[in-house]
């Protein structure tokens, strides 16, 4: 009888593992749900600008090199 005790322990034991395992994944999604609720609204209200590099720029002559003399020349 001691066997089908240490089974039902095991199974119990497993099931509040992945219990709380579950509970965590729902609390990470509610966390980043908000975290990109905020950010939509951040950006909508345009407090923040976007990098530069995001931003449509005319595009360069060419390489830096060929735009600037260089001082050995």
């Amino acid at each position: 009888m001691s066997g089908l005790w240490f089974l039902a322990l095991g199974y119990g034991v497993i099931w509040l593992v992945l219990f709380a395992y579950v509970l965590s994944l729902v609390y990470r999604e509610q966390e980043l749900r908000r975290e990109v609720k905020f950010i939509t609204q951040i950006l909508k209200d345009g407090e923040v600008a976007l990098p530069t590099a995001q931003r449509e720029s005319p595009p360069a002559e060419g390489p830096r090199e060929a735009r600037e003399p260089s001082a050995a020349t």
